[in-house]
């Protein structure tokens, strides 16, 4: 694909002025849109970064984030309650990331 100015590897960025009503001023919105890419699920498991189109996991971004884990354990061949502890993140691309929950302190 080219990469023409406002697109980056499959997605366009589109700017538009908005008109704040109730504050009376001026915003810039971005849009972010995915042009003939299958959202991808992203994870990090056993040492390994994979991206896995949602339609192999016959999983959507409308799933609960318990059925998303259970079709990323079956693809990896591992245990189901391997990934309780991980965390389902939901991107505006449409895109799912699955990562070990964060421990601070």
């Amino acid at each position: 694909m080219n990469n023409a100015p406002g697109t980056c590897t499959g997605f366009w960025f589109l700017t538009s002025d908005l008109q704040t009503h109730q504050h009376g001023g001026a915003g810039e919105a971005i849009v972010v849109v995915q042009l003939n890419e299958e959202a991808v699920l992203h994870v990090r498991f056993d040492g390994r970064s994979l991206d896995i189109p949602l339609g192999d996991l016959d999983v959507g971004t409308a799933s609960e984030d318990r059925e998303i884990k259970r079709a990323v354990a079956r693809h990896l061949q591992v245990a189901a309650g391997s990934l309780n502890d991980y965390t389902v993140d939901r991107h505006e691309t449409g895109n799912l990331t699955v990562r070990p929950e964060a421990v601070f302190g």
